[in-house]
């Protein structure tokens, strides 16, 4: 399976040089977050397969103006193509907007995907905006877990 996964900046050669033989071949494509909803749009016109998303910290928009034609996996499990993925979007909490969470309430989050995936054997793949602890931390709470 061939997986497209974009996050926080457009890429030029996915929109102002976009190039149709070139992704062609993609299987499912699948947004970590921080993207206008016109471009997941565009993403997924272009390129035919299903595009799955979890918002990013900076995505409150998305509540107004969801992505057409994406589907949101935002503290779900989904069996895309076989393929089961579940995904958190927003970041812990760092100045009180939309889309962070406490530590309390992201542990809660984190209990409804682990059950949710147990009734379908596990996941193959995990989504989320922020990275877990200790992969690509950066020294602000918003890039850790």
């Amino acid at each position: 399976m061939r997986i497209l996964a974009v996050a926080d900046k457009r890429h030029r050669a996915l929109y102002d040089y976009f190039d149709p033989e070139r992704w062609r071949n993609i299987d499912l494509v699948i947004s970590c977050g921080d993207l206008d909803p016109e471009y997941l749009s565009f993403l997924v016109t272009v390129i035919p397969t299903v595009l799955l998303y979890v918002p990013g910290n900076h995505d409150e928009v998305y509540e107004r103006n969801p992505p057409e034609g994406c589907d949101s996996i935002d503290g779900k499990v989904v069996v895309v193509n076989g393929l089961k993925v579940g995904g958190l979007g927003g970041s812990i909490w760092y100045n009180g907007r939309d889309l962070q969470y406490s530590e309390k309430q992201m542990a809660g989050r984190v209990k409804k995907i682990i059950r949710q995936a147990k009734r379908i054997g596990g996941l193959d793949i995990f989504v989320s905006h922020a990275p877990p602890k200790g992969i690509q931390d950066l020294p602000d709470r918003c890039h850790t877990f």
